[in-house]
């Protein structure tokens, strides 16, 4: 009985000390129990109609799609544009990693692609 009690006292410092390490030191991992743990998604954002985006759709039917975005980056040598629909800080507790969701346009205001991610920053 003895060691089983010395097994768990050890146990039990391992993990407070991981805990105490990772609140003081801010290390990101990704959240596999909640992915979305610091995912900020823009208004009207929906997960299932990201995924039903195609190449040649236009800006117009993603703005009714998914709402606005929360932020347009110009991608001057692609000649293309981002629309960033999520965005890192959600959790007041951690700094998790968060989900990437962006919609990519060409010069002519239509979808190319749509890119997901994990980011880690």
């Amino acid at each position: 009985m003895i060691k089983r009690k010395h097994y768990y006292s050890i146990l039990f410092a391992i993990v407070t000390i991981a805990l105490i390490g990772y609140a003081l030191l801010g290390f990101e991992t990704y959240c596999w129990w909640n992915p979305t743990i610091d995912t900020q998604f823009s208004p009207g954002y929906d997960e299932s109609k990201f995924s039903s985006i195609e190449p040649g759709m236009s800006e117009e039917y993603i703005i009714e799609l998914l709402g606005e975005p929360f932020t347009k980056n110009v991608l001057e040598d692609e000649g293309a544009e981002d629309w960033y629909f999520s965005n890192d800080g959600k959790s007041e507790w951690g700094d998790w990693a968060w989900l990437v969701r962006v919609v990519r346009f060409d010069k002519n205001s239509k979808v190319i692609k749509t890119i997901e991610s994990v980011r880690y920053d």
